[in-house]
């Protein structure tokens, strides 16, 4: 069973709520039937692209090649680090901006 919601989220950390087009997905696990298992993408309205969480500590990557994490909250980090990779590469995260996204980056 799949569960697909889209829903604006201003809890997610740095983004603009106006930005935030979050679209989670839950599945049930196929062996523990209680146990859910979530992934999620991010629609940046701006360049009309949307991002994939893939990696991350707790991520669980399928045969399809889709990363599962055990809470919404690990899915939607992990879209939100693939994100900010993606904006560091095209230089569009500079300044004191930069310095504090690397710092954290080190911690996670």
């Amino acid at each position: 069973q799949i569960e697909i919601t889209n829903k604006s989220d201003s809890s997610s950390p740095n983004i603009n709520q106006d930005y935030a087009h979050f679209c989670n997905i839950t599945m049930l696990d196929s062996i523990n039937k209680t146990k859910q298992w979530h992934t999620a993408a991010w629609l940046c309205p701006k360049e009309n692209v949307i991002y994939y969480a893939y990696g991350g500590r707790y991520g669980q990557v399928s045969l399809q090649g889709i990363y599962w994490y055990p809470s919404e909250k690990d899915a939607k980090l992990a879209v939100s680090a693939v994100v900010l990779q993606s904006f560091e590469e095209r230089g569009l995260i500079v300044g004191e901006w930069k310095k504090k996204v690397k710092k954290k980056a080190k911690k996670a």
